[in-house]
């Protein structure tokens, strides 16, 4: 089977952003499938420009059984128009719960690709039921769908092994920030008062920033060992693979309740959900830390491993070619 895939949230070099769409497109590729990309991995707005010529010309010119595009209208609008075969499109989170409210243009478009997609996929429940009750998806064409965790790279590693592996000292209590300080959206400013407040007890707490741009890819699963304790505050998830990261690495988690978050981490030893606000955020950290112990958290998502999330994306293609060859 040969797959078009199409985003506009692939990483470039040096770049975490999307990693998670490479990651399942890869995967889909190692399970056989041959995969043709048509992907803007460079930032700024100019940089669509080749992208959607690149878009229409593989529409118009390339052979292929079906369409994925990742991200919204963004990345399906061109496939919706020109349609040629089946379209799924994967919502992600904020191209469902965020962009359709930045103006009446971005609502429409959103809807036109809703409702002109074959299939949708959304990732978390809250991404499904804004889909139905505001974009006009229906239920019977959108499958709850995750992304998946490579099992084989973020696995649990004894916390002084990689912390010496990354040069991180060995007398402090580390608090990991899993994003980029300049996205709003991820609301680093809440990390940041919660940190503050927990300074003003203990001088042996620091905080470790996983931006876009710092470490290698290959190196998070070592952060993630390395640090004591994830903080998540974002205003809006859609489902986070960092939270899905953590677990798999036994990492422990405060998060306030965004996304499919709280149903992940539900009754996880010593993951925690609290408000958006940096005062109880810091007493769920101060409590996490002072537990002191690594979760069960990879023995909870086994069902999210990479190969078992790229089994039901490919048996989704073929129900939707399969029924697309019945009514041709």
């Amino acid at each position: 089977m040969r797959v078009l895939v199409a985003s506009n949230m692939y990483p470039g070099k040096n770049s975490h952003l999307g990693i998670f769409i490479k990651q399942q497109v890869e995967q889909l590729e190692a399970e056989g499938l041959e995969i043709i990309r048509v992907v803007k991995n460079r930032k700024g707005s100019f940089a669509y420009f080749p992208f959607i010529l690149k878009y229409i010309v593989c529409l118009l010119f390339n052979s292929y059984d079906i369409i994925h595009a990742y991200y919204g209208f963004h990345s399906a609008l061109p496939a919706a128009i020109i349609k040629r075969k089946p379209l799924i499109i994967t919502f992600v989170g904020s191209d469902a719960l965020r962009e359709p409210s930045r103006n009446s243009v971005y609502r429409i478009l959103q809807r036109f690709v809703v409702t002109r997609a074959d299939h949708i996929i959304a990732v978390s429940n809250q991404v499904r039921n804004v889909l139905i009750d505001e974009l006009g998806g229906k239920f019977n064409k959108i499958s709850l769908i995750s992304f998946g965790v490579d099992f084989d790279l973020f696995k649990p590693i004894p916390r002084e092994i990689a912390r010496r592996q990354l040069g991180l000292p060995f007398n402090k209590k580390l608090v990991l920030f899993p994003s980029s300080p300049k996205r709003i959206e991820k609301r680093f400013d809440i990390f940041k008062k919660a940190i503050e407040l927990l300074q003003e007890d203990s001088h042996d707490i620091s905080p470790v920033i996983l931006s876009n741009n710092g470490r290698p890819y290959s190196e998070v699963p070592l952060v993630m060992n390395a640090c004591d304790v994830l903080v998540l505050t974002s205003d809006s998830e859609g489902s986070p693979t960092v939270i899905k990261e953590a677990m798999a690495c036994n990492l422990p988690i405060v998060s306030v309740d965004v996304g499919d978050v709280g149903e992940m981490i539900k009754n996880t030893k010593n993951c925690h959900i609290c408000r958006r606000d940096p005062v109880d955020i810091a007493e769920t950290v101060g409590l996490a830390l002072k537990q002191a112990i690594r979760t069960k958290g990879r023995e909870k998502i086994g069902h999210l491993s990479s190969k078992k999330i790229s089994a039901q994306i490919i048996s989704l293609y073929k129900r939707i070619t399969e029924a697309n060859l019945c009514e041709s």
